[in-house]
């Protein structure tokens, strides 16, 4: 099944505006949410991040909200993240979330150099 949604999720310390995200929402032809979780978006600073159960859960739900949006199956859904966010992504994959394991991705990239950013390009 073709990629028709991409949902990315920060790193613990990050946030949804991490260059790499931007870079792939711009150059993506198909839908792009780049996710803050919700323990950042309470005071915007940086803290560690709750138990992983809680983040796993937050990005079902996130999943299954974004997929209805779009009105796309969830197993349409490519699910990427920095470091932490990419490891949550693939958990709560492991735990069932209907999304093909090869469509989820873990980016330990620090820049936005076109190499790195380029790889991604086939998702979409």
């Amino acid at each position: 099944m073709k990629p028709r949604g991409i949902i990315l999720f920060h790193g613990a310390g990050g946030n949804r505006d991490h260059p790499v995200f931007l870079e792939i929402e711009r150059q993506s032809k198909i839908p792009v949410l780049r996710h803050n979780f919700s323990y950042r978006q309470v005071s915007g600073k940086k803290r560690p991040p709750p138990r992983i159960e809680k983040i796993v859960k937050e990005i079902i739900q996130v999943s299954i909200n974004f997929a209805d949006l779009n009105g796309v199956p969830q197993s349409s859904l490519v699910l990427g993240g920095r470091s932490f966010g990419g490891r949550a992504a693939s958990m709560a994959i492991a735990e069932g979330l209907p999304v093909p394991s090869s469509r989820s991705f873990e980016l330990s990239l620090a820049s936005t150099r076109k190499s790195r950013v380029s790889s991604y390009q086939s998702l979409a």
